[in-house]
């Protein structure tokens, strides 16, 4: 499965993103998946996601960003037609309400397999909810250019964003992860997993699984798979 993930850079006066975290450590565990770390700039964020779209032709897209104040990982199931920045992107620009691409629909649903996803994350006690408000910030920005982009190209791949939380009661000590969190499937993780790396490979897992044309679980979602039928 051709996979493409994408984070976000840092912002706000931090130097570090939850969402590009998880996404070095997922490169090292799955050197195959394609990814892309996005700056925090309404216009060279959605730019390069559409190069980078175009460029790697994906079978799937995970969005990745980061949601302060949250303690739950928020599975986004919808994208708007809008922009509101409540703080300025890092060249400073603070857009006023505005549509994104004014003759778009008002909204485009996320076409990965949600249900899938949330159930499976519950059953390993992650911290999970499903949200219709990603905000208005630059994650429903490129979440929305996304979806959009793929839809006037004629594309039907799964595709859809999720947001990170910040809370402490997420992040736990890796002295308090129970043995059994570091097994999934045919993968066994690292005693330095975190739980975000965990929950992407069960968002990736589905994913594949959900969309796969044999509807059977590939021996390893970055290697080509042949249906034996």
């Amino acid at each position: 499965m051709n996979l493409l993930v994408t984070a976000f850079g840092s912002f706000g006066g931090r130097e570090l993103n939850a969402s590009s975290l998880v996404l070095a450590g997922l490169r090292k565990s799955f050197p195959g998946i394609r990814t892309r770390v996005l700056p925090v700039d309404a216009v060279i964020a959605p730019s390069r996601l559409i190069q980078a779209i175009r460029l790697i032709q994906p079978d799937a897209l995970i969005m990745l960003g980061e949601a302060g104040g949250s303690r739950e990982i928020r599975l986004e199931t919808t994208a708007w037609n809008e922009l509101d920045f409540r703080i300025p992107d890092i060249a400073g620009r603070q857009y006023t309400p505005r549509p994104i691409r004014r003759e778009a629909p008002v909204s485009l649903p996320s076409t990965l397999p949600l249900g899938e996803i949330h159930k499976r994350l519950v059953s390993l006690g992650h911290p999970v909810t499903v949200s219709e408000d990603p905000g208005r910030y630059l994650c429903n920005q490129i979440f929305f250019r996304a979806l959009d982009h793929l839809a006037q190209s004629g594309i039907a791949i799964p595709v859809g964003f999720i947001h990170l939380p910040l809370g402490s009661a997420t992040i736990r000590p890796r002295a308090q992860w129970p043995r059994s969190a570091m097994w999934f499937g045919c993968w066994r993780h690292p005693g330095n997993a975190s739980i975000y790396k965990l929950f992407l490979i069960v968002c990736v897992r589905e994913t594949s699984v959900f969309y796969h044309p044999c509807n059977s679980v590939p021996s390893h979602f970055l290697r080509p798979h042949r249906c034996r039928r």
